[in-house]
């Protein structure tokens, strides 16, 4: 749900959830009248923002590492990869008996060590996990956005014209291209010179 319509919704006390019923196109007129309609998630949210008189954060992010997380002692001894296949909606999301195949194209990268995100346990865990990758693989989802808030490269997979997020780390692309684990190489070769 955007954060505009979850605030509007607090605030009219609708007795009926919108989230599933703006897949189909419908929604409340009243969303649109108060806010300029946006595309996705991050500028609906920007927009209500506004709204409530609080300026866009600019790309300022406090995570609160500095709080025990699962992920603050890993020890990496080589690139790490993390793929992920999962989005908030079917359409978006790779069929699981297709993710097979992309994680075997991602293993012909002998030097770098791929890993399936999985469910974790908070988001303070899954932020820490992001922030140790070299190269985040995924389906438009928050995945991407937190990756791209860490200034981590990213291959989003490119299901539709309103990929995002829209940065110079970020390259869409189908994630069936067999060529995945080529592009994937090629990235992380060009981090290695550039830090080197």
């Amino acid at each position: 749900i955007y954060l505009r319509e979850l605030i509007l919704m607090k605030l009219l006390n609708a007795k009926k959830i919108i989230g599933i019923e703006r897949k189909y196109g419908k929604h409340f007129d009243i969303i649109d009248k108060i806010t300029k309609k946006q595309n996705h998630m991050r500028e609906n949210g920007i927009e209500i923002l506004k709204v409530f008189g609080i300026k866009d954060p600019g790309g300022t992010y406090d995570i609160h590492f500095d709080k025990k997380n699962k992920y603050d002692r890993i020890l990496k001894k080589k690139p790490l990869i993390l793929y992920n296949g999962t989005a908030s909606t079917i359409s978006r999301s790779i069929p699981m008996e297709k993710e097979n195949s992309i994680l075997n194209n991602l293993a012909n990268i002998k030097w770098a060590e791929v890993r399936k995100i999985e469910k974790e346990n908070s988001i303070l865990d899954l932020c820490s996990l992001i922030k140790k990758a070299d190269l985040v693989i995924s389906v438009d989802t928050g995945i991407t956005h937190i990756a791209s808030a860490f200034n981590i490269p990213t291959i989003v997979h490119k299901s539709n014209e309103s990929v995002y997020p829209k940065s110079s780390i970020s390259i869409e692309n189908s994630l069936y291209d067999d060529n995945l684990y080529k592009m994937a190489e090629d990235i992380l070769e060009y981090i290695y010179i550039m830090s080197a």
